[in-house]
């Protein structure tokens, strides 16, 4: 920070202190110098707006696998630590959405806010490659993280 009087010289460090309030999180914040030398006397108190930081998301596909025999009686549903790998979770919930599917796309569905796969009954044997994508909501703090797509290759053995 920089101090300067009137006539926009510059004031030592040692002719004043400073105080900052509120200034934690996103929002309004404040800061209050206070002159201490014997040149200058009085305070002054500013406001500044702190932005909320930028939201690092990455996320990583995995290989996964159903088993033929399930899928063949009833739908069978694959958390989302199965499916991906979060190296860095960002802030705020998820959203999950599913953007594309190799093939059979109406035997796949996911849930928009935890990631668990639902894979319906009677999927036929093979390999799929799904492409999920990944956004962090965010918080007070954070903004909205970029969407993420991230492929994920299913077995159905």
């Amino acid at each position: 920070m920089t101090v300067q009087d009137v006539s926009g010289n510059i004031i030592s460090e040692d002719q004043y202190s400073v105080k900052y309030l509120n200034n934690v999180h996103a929002g309004t914040a404040s800061v209050k110098v206070t002159m201490t030398g014997n040149w200058y006397e009085g305070s002054k108190k500013l406001q500044f707006t702190i932005d909320p930081a930028a939201n690092t998301l990455n996320v990583k596909g995995k290989k996964a696998k159903v088993s033929y025999a399930k899928v063949k009686k009833g739908e069978q549903v694959i958390p989302v630590s199965d499916l991906l790998t979060f190296t860095d979770k960002g802030q705020g919930s998820k959203r999950f959405s599913l953007s594309s599917v190799s093939k059979n796309k109406k035997y796949f569905e996911i849930n928009i806010k935890t990631g668990a796969l639902t894979v319906k009954k009677g999927l036929p044997k093979g390999e799929y490659k799904l492409t999920i994508s990944v956004q962090a909501k965010g918080n007070a703090d954070y903004k909205k993280s970029k969407a993420q797509s991230v492929t994920v290759k299913l077995t159905n053995k």
